[in-house]
């Protein structure tokens, strides 16, 4: 028989390491929420509240500016926080960059005009033997194949 799918904490159990856990989980969410907050809006989406613990809440970044102005606003961000967690007395701020991919380029670069190709064509018929009429040869045997007969 087909069982009603259950929210993921309700199939947890009650006690032992995972409402543990759990709890850590909603009072990180809590104190992220905080932060955006307080946080001036551009900000808000670059600062994640990490681990807390002995009292001291990571937060963290992924670029050093935004850690620098968390630095400065450390008073008034621990103020808020600890509304939310009073046990909580200090915050460690993290620079933890995320890998980024540049974007690859696209091959094969931009479409070479008629006009264009025929200028290279005339440029190559015109010198002597050399790399450089090789490339051009190349170049417009290679377009040439692109655009098809």
């Amino acid at each position: 028989m087909y069982k009603k799918p259950r929210v993921f904490r309700e199939a947890l159990p009650q006690q032992g390491p995972f409402e543990r856990l759990l709890v850590q989980a909603r009072r990180t969410q809590q104190l992220q929420r905080a932060l955006n907050g307080v946080l001036p809006a551009p900000m808000a989406p670059l600062v994640r509240a990490g681990g807390q613990e002995n009292g001291q809440l990571l937060i963290q970044t992924d670029s050093n500016a935004v850690a620098g102005k968390l630095r400065q606003l450390l008073p008034t961000l621990l103020r808020a926080l600890q509304k939310i967690d009073p046990d909580l007395h200090s915050l460690k701020i993290q620079v933890q960059p995320q890998q980024q991919r540049l974007p690859r380029r696209p091959r094969g670069g931009q479409p070479l005009a008629p006009e264009t190709l025929q200028e290279f064509s005339h440029l190559a018929c015109s010198l002597p033997p050399s790399p450089l009429r090789t490339a051009l040869e190349r170049l417009l045997a290679h377009r040439q194949r692109k655009i098809g007969p």
